[in-house]
């Protein structure tokens, strides 16, 4: 059962939401990494999250909102969405005074009882006088349910007032000498305290939790938990050591007295202290406090402020007079770059002009913090010389402890830098993205070094066409980051881009798998739309319109602010329009380029290289020789100058100009001078093909050495077989030919004849085996050449051909030697290793020896992984997160039934009961299956359930 108390203080929907997940994560019901997701969302959204998730849940959950009627308009009409969309089989439980609070609709829907159906009866009474030791005659229970009128609240009260008394009968009959009320009861309760431990019940009810260490440092008297729980005043445990006076006992003793600002004060203290600031500024906000509040967040260290996402800063701020909201200055600066990573512009601007009026002209540190901030829009803003000249001036006034400032300042200058493009430039951007980078890291920040690393992956290496410097750069990044988060999408998405590029697909997949699945856990449109536009260029590229066409699809589904108040929305119109006409689809080309030139002044460029790719590829080709002649003009980065020019050469082809040829040659010797030089044929290949021999007549020593085995070669053979070069998919048809490559595959690319001949014709005649493989590497050679070569008495892989399997164990290695640490790299890396296994080894060759110890090495290898990831999520507390890792592994162990066990204990530690029970009987009739005995971990958690 999840409790969600509705406390007076709950007015708006972001009250609303912070109880229902404060009442999830105290019943277990949900993990803490969900949690946080759901919390960093806007209350509508979360809303919609957390249906998505309970939906996903096949246990059934009991959601109690308890006193709605305490509710706010605002709050009240968030939880009727959730009551109203609780998905099957999970029911709402709805307590009010005022029933007309569920509104019509739903009232009349749902099963609506009176107080008179809860009230407890006869025998009820006695249960709970019994369970509080207070058992007396079935009568004594019909009096006190008749003295009570069978009210919970007041039943629970009384059980504890008869329990605790000298003489239990003799309390009975005079509790029960006249009707009784919680009101009453409270006060009686009360009442027997002694005025100091009186007044600290009232501070303490006012408090989030109540813990020993709140105890003492609000200076209430020594034994006071004790006491009050003695009078009889019921709690619920609320997390470890603390617990909290159940409502409506807590409302009542709160209305007995204000919190006062010196209890605030010192609550608060003990709250931040115990890394919980924002409850602390709550708590003090509530009691009056608010500028103390202020000052407590304006104080933090840099570290902590960055932990606070938009959600969490917009909540506090977005409320706050202007002349408060002023007075802290570095707690609106973080605000302002939560703003700029959520997309919210126009906000930050407004706060950036807030903090100008409060710091301008002061000459602190915090005033060179906000000209850094502004050196950056004006980046954004395309005022380079603006910026750097701010940039540079702010950094010659910041002194040696100024970390984040002058970090931020060498930032704008690296960018500054990269964007003219030139060669001696882009060395000097690299140096001072590099120099960012390591300052962050002796400032003992590795997430400033991802804010450094991204773009000098994204502004140095990748215009270069430095593909292998740009993915390295962005795992160094994703090693830093944490394994749930909006930043780890994007840099998910703009590393699978880099590698789509550079024909690496197979690898590209991993991260966009990975990106994927973050997307949807956080319920994030842009990475999910970012990850299905990389798709969409891959299908493009590859020549595969319908999945084209599909992860364009999605891509338009999950449109938001990322597309409509941000250029990256003309970026996509544009890209989409290049990616149809490569696949022949030329009018959905031009109707995405009609949406790109609508929204032309937000990014020109793009724009522009979209029309011109069009019009030499399917327009005017006359057109689109000018439109590229005048792009070309510009400096245009070794990534982009080839392409331009073969479309260029494709232009005059097609127009029968002369030119045509040595444009051709131009194009694939331009392409030369990046670290893939095969890039005509991986993006451009029906162009490229068409032009090689052109290039080739006219002089082009690149070309003449390129050819399609110089595309680099994919095997994959973890969940299911195929073959893929340059984006194309080479899989043999099912035979002989198929079964060589995947012979080859799990044995780490090299066998020798007589190995394969007697692996592939076991009951073949002495001397026909080697005719045999002839005859298939010829047939293989055909359909892929180079695919299989000879080495002497061996059979190789040809150069360029890797395969799954080897690039997971080499992932697993590094996963398990990081695992050590403990620390995010060592996480990221193991989830890493997951995304790359897709399935067993060859999981429809199962009658294939060869194949049964490869198969077996990489399944120890994946559950040695999940082993490490389920240790990490049980330390760290998230019992959700362990248990699913845990279920995760016994799916693909269908043969250990103490996995099984160990699943089922994590999740009855999290809460779910029936989901533990369903484990333990799937773990009972496996042991029946596999003609073992029970063990005694099974035994001893059959017990617990048994008496749970």
């Amino acid at each position: 059962m999840v409790a969600v108390a509705v406390d007076p203080q709950v007015r708006t929907a972001r009250q609303a939401i912070d109880a229902l997940l404060f009442g999830l994560r105290s019943a277990g019901a949900a993990g803490s990494s969900d949690l946080r997701d759901l919390r960093a969302l806007p209350p509508e959204s979360a809303v919609d999250a957390l249906l998505e998730l309970l939906a996903d849940r096949s246990d059934p959950l009991l959601v109690v909102f308890d006193d709605l009627h305490h509710a706010g308009l605002e709050a009240r009409e968030l939880i009727l969405r959730v009551v109203s969309g609780m998905p099957p089989p999970h029911r709402s439980l709805v307590l009010t005074r005022r029933p007309f609070d569920l509104g019509s609709s739903l009232a009349s829907a749902a099963g609506c009882v009176e107080a008179t159906d809860l009230a407890f009866t006869d025998a009820e009474v006695d249960a709970v006088l019994s369970l509080h030791a207070a058992r007396g005659s079935p009568a004594d229970a019909a009096v006190l349910r008749r003295a009570t009128s069978g009210w919970a609240a007041a039943v629970v009260l009384s059980a504890r007032r008869i329990a605790a008394a000298a003489v239990p009968a003799e309390e009975l009959r005079r509790l029960t000498a006249e009707p009784l009320t919680v009101i009453a009861l409270v006060n009686a309760a009360m009442a027997g305290l002694s005025t100091a431990d009186r007044d600290a019940a009232i501070q303490l009810a006012h408090l989030p939790a109540i813990t020993p260490r709140l105890v003492g440092a609000i200076g209430a008297p020594d034994g006071v938990i004790e006491r009050l729980l003695d009078a009889g005043l019921p709690a619920v445990a609320s997390g470890e050591r603390s617990f909290r006076l159940i409502d409506p006992v807590g409302e009542v003793i709160r209305q007995a007295g204000r919190l006062r600002a010196d209890v605030a004060a010192a609550a608060a203290d003990v709250l931040a202290d115990e890394g919980e600031p924002l409850v602390a500024y709550w708590l003090l906000s509530g009691s009056g406090a608010v500028t103390r509040g202020v000052d407590l967040l304006e104080a933090l260290p840099d570290r902590a402020l960055e932990r606070f996402d938009y959600a969490d800063l917009s909540r506090v701020i977005d409320d706050l007079p202007t002349e408060i909201a002023a007075t802290a200055p570095r707690l609106l600066l973080a605000y302002a770059r939560t703003c700029e990573q959520a997309g919210h512009k126009l906000r930050r601007d407004q706060v950036l002009t807030l903090v100008e009026t409060a710091v301008r002209g002061t000459g602190t540190p915090v005033e060179r913090e906000l000209d850094a901030e502004r050196a950056a829009t004006s980046m954004r803003e395309s005022l380079p010389d603006e910026a750097a000249a701010l940039a540079r001036r702010v950094l010659g006034e910041c002194g040696a402890g100024e970390h984040a400032t002058r970090i931020r300042l060498l930032e704008v200058l690296a960018r500054v830098a990269a964007a003219s493009l030139r060669p001696e430039a882009l060395a000097v951007a690299e140096a001072d993205f590099r120099q960012a980078m390591q300052m962050s890291l002796d400032a003992g920040h590795p997430a400033w070094a991802v804010r450094s690393a991204v773009p000098l992956a994204a502004r140095v290496y990748w215009p270069q066409g430095r593909h292998h410097d740009a993915a390295r750069c962005l795992t160094e990044a994703l090693d830093s980051l944490p394994t749930r988060g909006r930043q780890r999408g994007f840099v998910l998405t703009f590393r699978a881009e880099v590698l789509v590029d550079s024909g690496e697909y197979d690898e590209a997949a991993v991260n966009l798998t990975e990106a994927h699945e973050l997307g949807r856990a956080l319920h994030d449109r842009r990475t999910v739309a970012y990850a299905a536009w990389v798709e969409a260029r891959q299908a493009s590229q590859a020549g595969n319109a319908a999945r084209l066409v599909d992860r364009l699809g999605v891509v338009e589904r999950h449109r938001a602010e990322w597309y409509s108040d941000h250029s990256t929305g003309v970026d996509f119109c544009a890209d989409a329009a290049a990616f149809l006409d490569r696949a022949g689809d030329t009018v959905g080309a031009r109707a995405y380029l009609q949406r790109a030139q609508a929204r032309r002044d937000e990014d020109p460029r793009s724009v522009a290289i979209a029309e011109a790719a069009l019009e030499a590829r399917s327009g005017d080709p006359h057109v689109g020789s000018h439109l590229l002649d005048r792009l070309l003009a510009d400096v245009v980065p070794p990534v982009e100058r080839w392409r331009l020019l073969l479309l260029r050469a494709y232009a005059s082809h097609r127009a029968g100009a002369a030119d045509a040829g040595t444009l051709a040659a131009a194009a694939f010797d331009a392409a030369a001078l990046t670290d893939v030089r095969a890039l005509p044929l991986i993006r451009e290949r029906a162009i490229a093909e068409e032009l090689l021999g052109m290039a080739i007549d006219h002089g082009s020593a690149v070309a003449a050495q390129l050819d399609v085995v110089a595309l680099p070669t994919r095997i994959s053979i973890l969940g299911g077989f195929a073959v893929h070069r340059g984006g194309r998919d080479l899989t043999p048809p099912a035979g002989r030919a198929a079964q060589l490559v995947k012979l080859l595959a799990v044995s780490g690319g090299r066998c020798s004849v007589e190995l394969v001949t007697e692996a592939l014709w076991p009951d073949d005649v002495k001397g026909a085996g080697r005719v045999r493989v002839r005859n298939v590497l010829s047939r293989l050679h055909h359909a892929c050449p180079d695919l299989v070569v000879r080495d002497g008495e061996a059979l190789v892989f040809g150069p360029g051909v890797t395969t799954d399997l080897e690039r997971f164990h080499a992932e697993a290695t590094r996963a398990v030697t990081l695992a050590q640490r403990a620390d995010a790299a060592a996480t990221a890396a193991a989830r890493a290793v997951l995304s790359r296994y897709r399935g067993p080894v060859l999981p429809h060759d199962l009658r294939e020896e060869w194949a049964a110890v490869p198969r077996e090495a990489a399944l120890r290898r994946v559950l040695s992984i999940l082993d490490v990831l389920t240790a990490q999520a049980e330390r760290a507390g998230d019992m959700s997160e362990a248990a699913e890792l845990a279920e995760r592994a016994a799916a693909s162990d269908r043969t250990d039934d103490g996995r099984l066990v160990r699943a089922a204990r994590l999740q009855l530690r999290a809460g779910r009961s029936a989901r533990a029970r369903e484990l333990a009987s799937r773990a009972r009739r496996l042991a029946t299956e596999l003609r073992v005995r029970p063990s005694a971990e099974l035994l001893a958690l059959e017990g617990e359930l048994d008496g749970a």
